[in-house]
């Protein structure tokens, strides 16, 4: 198979493991193994050329965070999120941020 194949690979592994970072509690493991699978992807394209492993490396300087960005999204619906998260209570008669925005 192809080198570009591969990379590919890596680099979807490298996403699926930091977007599983944030929903599942792993102390860690799962971001090194997201940045040893993009470390790998990197290097096979770069083994190709150094032209594409620097577009590569853009590519995922940008999709690694907008990926992030949509799981920090989705968490606080999740069930870890809610019990995670405190929910405010919108009924109390008290509510000194409201109070003092008024």
């Amino acid at each position: 198979m192809d080198i570009w194949f591969w990379a590919l690979i890596f680099l979807g592994l490298s996403l699926f493991f930091a977007v599983l970072e944030i929903f599942v509690p792993s102390g860690g493991i799962l971001a090194f193994l997201s940045a040893t699978t993009l470390l790998a992807g990197i290097v096979l394209v770069f083994q190709s050329s150094p032209l594409f492993g620097g577009l590569f490396m853009f590519g995922a300087a940008v999709s690694i965070p907008v990926f992030l960005w949509f799981a920090f999204k989705i968490w606080p619906n999740t069930m870890m999120g809610h019990r995670i998260l405190l929910q405010p209570e919108e009924d109390s008669a008290y509510n000194p941020i409201r109070n003092s925005l008024l």
